[in-house]
């Protein structure tokens, strides 16, 4: 019993340390600096959100909502400040390479799409003109007509 409890203890710290250790995300120093080479612009975020639809909400969650899958490590809300704080570089970088639960993109999606992804994301910086918005729903009045004649 006692040999079984140590090993469930090792375990737990194995996997303790390996969780707190994938926290860190190192990215080179030469990836750091690298801009984006498109335009912030309307057509590379719709392109980018497009993307982030089809490979990346599905871990990451709504934009803003905080509603990511329960992965170790949590994929970060791209609204958040954490997301919004990496370099255009870094994010590049990440989205290219990958990590754990996070799939590499670099053999996936081109150049121009993973720098589009990078476009959608900048959306969400609260230092940049939000071009794609959230619209809050707006009241409309519905008229409808039935006709007792045609009913079956």
């Amino acid at each position: 019993m006692v040999r079984k409890l140590k090993l469930f203890f090792a375990v737990g710290l194995l996997l303790l340390v390996s969780q707190l250790k994938a926290q860190d995300w190192v990215v080179p120093e030469s990836a750091l600096s690298v801009k984006n080479p498109l335009e912030y612009n309307l057509e590379n975020v719709e392109a980018g959100k497009a993307l982030f639809l089809k490979n990346c909400k599905s871990c990451h969650g709504d934009p803003g909502k905080n509603n990511a899958l329960p992965l170790v490590p949590a994929p970060v809300d791209i609204a958040s400040e954490m997301m919004q704080n990496n370099t255009d570089g870094a994010l590049y970088y990440k989205i290219s390479k990958g990590r754990g639960t996070m799939l590499q993109f670099e053999l996936t999606l081109s150049d121009t799409e993973r720098w589009s992804l990078i476009s959608f994301i900048r959306n969400f910086n609260p230092g940049r003109e939000q071009l794609l918005l959230d619209l809050p729903p707006v009241k409309a009045n519905l008229l409808a007509s039935f006709n007792d004649d045609e009913s079956k």
